[in-house]
C-alpha cells in the first residue's frame, strides 16, 4: 500500500534505482530522494537521529515524510501558515506552510481546529525544535485513511528500516540495547497492544524502569498510536507504576 499520489512505494527498486542504492543481503541504508515521501509517525519525527545528510529514522534517511493526524491549533502571519499537529504518539509538531511558497500542493486556505489532516513536509530542527516545512496539505475524505497509515507506517519501517531494540516474542530487550531470551505468558484480558506493552515494561532490567522513548522504539509500530491508552489502562489497573519520572514505568512485582 503506498501513499496516494505522493511518490511513496512499497517496491525497494522505486526508489533504489533512482538513487544507486544497491539491495544487498545486508539491507543498506534505505535513501529516498525528492521524490520518495516516507510515511511516519511524530514520535518517530520528534526521535530521528540528525545526521549528516539530514536525518534519519531506524535505518532510514528521511527526506520527505507524511503524517496524518489532528490539527490541534493554527496561526497565520502575511508570509505563512503554523499548524500544530497532534497523532497521539507523542509531542505535537509544528508544520509551517508559506504562503508565497512556488511550491505545488500548498493550500492557502485555513484548515480549522479538530481537522483530521494529512501533510507532506520536510523535518527540520531549529534549536533542538522539530518542525516541519510543509509542502502539501489536505483533510481527510474518510477516516479510514488514519488506519491506511497506520499500515503504510509499518510496512515502511519494517520493509525499509532495522528500528533499535526491536523486540521478539520470546525476548527481552536488555538495557544496552542487547535481548535477553526469556519467555512472558499473554495476561488474559489484555489486548495484543497491552500484553506488548507490558511484555517490554516488564522485561526491561534498569532500576529506573523503561522510558517512554525506548518503549515507542521498541513497540510494534501499528500499536504506536494505542501506547498512551496502553500505558493508562495498566496503571490504572495497578499492573505498572513511574518512577523517577512520569516517563518512566516499572512493573509490579
Amino acid at each position: 500500500m503506498g501513499s496516494q499520489g505522493f511518490g511513496y512505494s512499497s517496491r525497494e527498486s522505486d526508489c533504489n534505482q533512482s538513487t544507486g542504492v544497491s539491495t544487498t543481503p545486508e539491507r543498506a541504508r534505505f535513501r529516498p530522494n525528492a521524490l520518495c515521501v516516507v510515511p511516519c509517525t511524530v514520535s518517530q519525527l520528534q526521535s530521528a537521529t540528525e545526521i549528516q545528510s539530514g536525518f534519519s529514522v531506524g535505518e532510514i534517511e528521511i527526506n520527505m515524510v507524511s503524517l496524518v493526524g489532528i490539527v490541534q491549533r493554527v496561526s497565520s502571519s502575511m508570509s505563512s501558515m503554523l499548524y500544530l499537529l497532534d497523532d497521539m504518539t507523542g509531542p505535537s509538531i509544528d508544520a509551517r506552510f508559506w504562503l508565497d511558497s512556488e511550491e505545488e500542493g500548498v493550500e492557502n486556505s485555513v484548515v480549522p481546529p479538530g481537522t483530521y489532516v494529512k501533510i507532506i513536509g520536510r523535518l527540520r530542527s531549529f534549536e533542538n525544535h522539530r518542525s516541519l516545512v510543509g509542502l502539501h496539505l489536505r483533510r481527510l475524505q474518510d477516516l479510514n485513511e488514519i488506519t491506511s497509515h497506520i499500515l503504510e507506517v509499518t510496512q515502511a519501517h519494517m520493509a525499509y528500516g532495522n528500528p533499535p531494540l526491536r523486540k521478539t516474542n520470546n525476548a527481552s530487550i536488555g538495557s544496552n540495547g542487547t535481548e535477553k531470551h526469556q519467555s512472558f505468558k499473554n495476561v488474559e484480558g489484555f489486548s495484543p497492544a497491552q500484553n506488548e506493552v507490558f511484555k517490554l515494561i516488564k522485561s526491561y532490567p534498569d532500576p529506573s524502569g523503561i522510558s517512554l522513548k525506548i518503549l515507542k522504539d521498541c513497540v510494534t509500530p501499528q500499536y504506536l498510536f494505542n501506547i498512551k491508552n496502553c500505558l493508562q489502562f495498566l496503571s490504572n489497573e495497578g499492573h505498572i507504576y513511574t518512577t523517577v519520572d512520569d516517563d518512566h514505568f516499572k512493573a509490579v512485582d
